[in-house]
């Protein structure tokens, strides 16, 4: 039997994770989501869910390149897959947490692991259109 594709999702436990990890495994992969060691206050309780059965509690804001790392380095996913939100609402807590994004990337990088970048809101709503 061939193996799997393994998808590695570093996020927090929203309903927007949910909904993709389901799409990642309606086309077959397995997936397991690296989410929060505990709840990110930035967050609003209405989006949140639980970690789900595909959820490890990886990440706290302020070590969350190192944490991702260590354990993606340990389970060897084919792709790590990091959503990541810079305005409003951010992923990994307060805005000053978004410079180790930067970091997480250049770790996977030398760690020779296969990388997709989702940015969410990137621009501020007042940007002239």
């Amino acid at each position: 039997m061939m193996n799997r594709l393994l998808v590695a999702m570093v996020d927090d436990a929203s309903l927007y994770s949910k909904k993709l990890i389901e799409g990642y495994s309606q086309l077959g992969a397995r997936c397991v989501l690296y989410g929060p060691l505990s709840a990110i206050s930035s967050k609003s309780p209405k989006i949140m869910v639980g970690l789900g059965p595909e959820a490890v509690r990886v990440w706290s804001q302020n070590m969350f390149p190192f944490q991702v790392l260590k354990r993606a380095v340990r389970d060897k996913p084919d792709l790590v897959h990091v959503q990541f939100e810079f305005y409003g609402i951010h992923s990994y807590g307060p805005i000053y947490a978004s410079i180790g994004l930067p970091i997480l990337l250049i770790l996977l990088r030398v760690a020779r692991l296969r990388t997709l970048v989702t940015l969410h809101s990137v621009l501020p709503s007042s940007c002239p259109r």
